[in-house]
C-alpha cells in the first residue's frame, strides 16, 4: 500500500490517494494490528522475528541442559514401555489400551530407532516444545502484530507449566505445536488465500486430533470461528472448500477414535477409575456450586500456567482485557480467544472432560497468552519506554529450571547398583505398575534382562494394599523359609516396609532409599 502510493506520488490524483489510504485503513482495522500493519508477504525477517529465534534458541538450549540429569519417570517409562513395540500396527494397537491416540507413541517408536537414552528420548519433545514457541509467536503476530506476538512468545517462554514438557517422553508438547502450526497456518491462509496453506492448517489439526483428545477444544473452536473469519477476508471457493472438506475429515476421524478406543475406555471399569482418579476434582459433582467450581477450577487453571497467585490474577485481568478489547472493536479473533476456555469449563460440568489446573489443561494456553498480548500491545501503543521495562522485567518473573531433586539420575544410578550388588540373577524382584515400567526401562538399558520382575497391576497402591499383593506372590511363587525376594518403589516414603513386616513376623528385611527410590531385601 505504501509502495503503491509512493509510486503514485505526483501523478494520481487525490480522490485516487484517498481511495488507497482507506483501503489500508480498512485492512488495518480488519486484522486489528493496532497500526502496525499486515506482514508483508515474502519479506526478510524482521528484528521481532530474529530476536524471537534467539529466545527459542535460548530457552531449547537451558531447558536441554536441564533435562539431563532426570530418569525416566513412570508416566515416562509408560510411554516408552508402549512405543518399544516389534513394529508400528503393535505399536497402534498397544495404544488402544491407553487415554492417549496413537500418534506420540508411533513418533516414538520411529525416534527410538536411532537412541533410547534419557537424553536422545527427550530430545524428541524439546524439539516439538521449540517449535511451538516458533508458531505461537507467528500465529498471535499474524492476528494481532509483532508487539503482541513477542509478548505471547515471551509469556510461553516464562510459563512455569512449559518447561517439563521439554522435558518429558510425552505428547503435549507435540499437541501444542500442532496446534499452534494449525492456527498460523490458518491465518497465514486467509492472508495469502491460499489453498495449500489452508490444506497445511488442517494437516496439523488432524494430526493434533491424533496427539490427545484435548485438541477438540482447539478443533471446535477454530471451527466456531473460521467462517466469520473467512466471510471477513473474502477468501477464495477453493479455499472455503479445503477447510471445510477438512472438517468432514476431523469429524469422521474424531467417530473412528471413539469407536476404536474411547468406548472401549468407558467400558472399563478399571480404567475409568485409573483415567478420572488423580483428575477427580476437575469434574463437576453432585452437591457443588457451578459458580464456586468454575471458580476454583479456574483459578486452579490460571496458578499452574504461571505460577504464583498475584501473577495469576494479573494474568486473569490482562487475558480479560484483551478479549474485551477485541470484542469493543467487533473483531471476530475474540471469539477465538474466548472459546476455548468456555468449552473446556462447559467439559468439566459435563463430566467430559477435566477442567483442571494440570497438563490436561494445557491447550488454553496459547489463547490465553495472546489475549494478554493483545491487552499489553493496546497498553504500549507506541510508546517504547513500556516496552522495554516489560523487556527489563523479564529477568524478574523468569525462573531456571529446577533442579532434579528426587528424581535425579544419580540416585537411579545408585539404585540399579545396589540392585545388581545384591540380587542374583533370576531373582524376584517386586514393585508397583509405575515402578515396575521405570524398571523395566532401566534393566533393558543395562541388558539385567533375566531378574524376575513381577509388576503389581495397580499404579501406586497405598501400604496395605501393596504389602497384600506382595504376600499373594509369594505364596504364588512358592518361596520357602531362608528364600529371598526384593522390593522396589518409587514414591514418597509410606508404611511398606513396617506392612511387608507384618505379613512375614519372621523375616528379615534391610532397605536402603536413593531420592525417591527404596530397595528393599526380604530374607523369609
Amino acid at each position: 500500500m505504501e509502495r503503491h502510493a509512493a509510486g503514485a506520488r505526483g501523478s494520481a490524483s487525490q480522490g485516487l490517494y484517498a481511495r488507497a489510504s482507506s483501503i489500508a485503513g480498512k485492512m488495518t482495522s480488519e486484522s486489528s494490528r493496532g497500526g502496525e500493519g499486515p506482514r508483508p508477504t515474502g519479506a526478510r525477517l524482521s528484528f521481532a522475528d530474529s530476536a524471537a529465534i534467539v529466545v527459542i534458541v535460548l530457552v531449547f538450549l537451558t531447558q536441554f541442559s536441564a533435562m539431563r540429569g532426570r530418569y525416566l519417570s513412570p508416566d515416562e517409562a509408560f510411554h516408552v514401555w508402549f512405543a518399544d513395540s516389534p513394529g508400528l500396527i503393535d505399536v497402534y494397537q498397544g495404544s488402544k489400551a491407553t487415554p492417549h491416540p496413537p500418534l506420540f507413541f508411533l513418533l516414538l517408536h520411529i525416534w527410538m530407532w536411532q537412541g533410547r537414552s534419557e537424553v536422545f528420548l527427550r530430545l524428541l519433545p524439546a524439539i516439538f516444545g521449540a517449535a511451538f514457541l516458533w508458531f505461537v509467536y507467528r500465529w498471535s503476530t499474524h492476528l494481532f502484530g509483532r508487539t503482541a506476538g513477542f509478548v505471547t512468545l515471551l509469556l510461553a517462554a516464562l510459563s512455569p507449566a512449559l518447561p517439563a514438557l521439554w522435558s518429558e517422553v510425552r505428547g503435549y508438547s507435540l499437541l501444542l505445536f500442532l496446534s499452534a502450526a494449525g492456527l498460523a497456518e490458518f491465518e497465514s491462509a486467509v492472508a495469502n488465500d491460499s489453498p495449500a496453506r489452508m490444506a497445511a492448517s488442517c494437516l496439523a489439526l488432524f494430526l493434533a486430533v491424533l496427539t490427545h483428545y484435548a485438541a477438540f477444544f482447539v478443533v471446535l473452536s477454530l471451527a466456531v470461528y473460521a467462517p466469520f473469519r473467512l466471510r471477513n477476508s473474502r477468501s477464495s471457493r477453493k479455499v472455503f472448500v479445503v477447510w471445510a472438506a477438512a472438517q468432514i475429515g476431523i469429524a469422521l476421524l474424531y467417530v473412528f477414535l471413539y469407536l476404536s478406543q474411547v468406548r472401549v475406555l468407558q467400558g472399563s471399569q478399571q480404567a475409568r477409575e485409573t483415567i478420572t482418579a488423580s483428575l477427580s476434582r476437575g469434574y463437576f459433582h453432585r452437591g457443588q456450586k457451578i459458580l464456586s467450581f468454575l471458580g476454583n477450577q479456574s483459578a486452579e487453571i490460571l496458578r499452574y500456567l504461571f505460577g504464583s497467585p498475584p501473577i495469576a490474577l494479573i494474568a486473569l485481568v490482562g487475558a480479560l482485557a484483551g478479549v474485551g478489547l477485541l470484542a469493543a472493536r467487533r473483531n471476530a479473533s475474540a471469539v477465538l480467544l474466548a472459546l476455548p476456555p468456555l468449552f473446556g469449563a462447559f467439559a468439566g460440568l459435563l463430566g467430559g472432560y477435566p477442567f483442571v489446573g494440570t497438563r490436561q489443561s494445557l491447550y488454553l494456553l496459547p489463547f490465553v497468552l495472546a489475549a494478554i498480548g493483545v491487552a499489553f500491545s493496546a497498553v504500549a501503543g507506541g510508546r517504547p519506554w513500556v516496552k522495554m521495562t516489560a523487556l527489563l522485567l523479564i529477568p524478574f518473573l523468569w525462573k531456571p529450571p529446577a533442579p532434579a531433586g528426587p528424581q535425579s539420575l544419580t540416585f537411579m544410578n545408585a539404585a540399579m547398583e545396589e540392585v545388581r550388588r545384591s540380587a542374583p540373577r533370576r531373582s524376584l524382584i517386586i514393585a508397583d505398575l509405575q515402578t515396575g515400567v521405570v524398571l523395566r526401562y532401566y534393566f533393558n538399558r543395562e541388558g539385567a534382562t533375566d531378574y524376575r520382575l513381577v509388576r503389581l497391576p495397580m499404579w501406586a497402591p497405598d501400604s496395605k494394599t501393596f504389602a497384600d499383593e506382595v504376600d499373594r506372590i509369594v505364596r504364588v511363587q512358592r518361596l520357602a523359609v531362608g528364600q529371598r525376594f526384593w522390593v522396589v518403589r518409587i514414591g514418597p516414603e509410606m508404611d511398606a516396609d513396617r506392612e511387608v513386616l507384618r505379613r512375614f513376623p519372621n523375616a528379615s528385611l534391610s532397605s536402603r532409599s536413593f531420592g525417591d527410590l527404596s530397595v528393599m531385601e526380604v530374607r523369609l
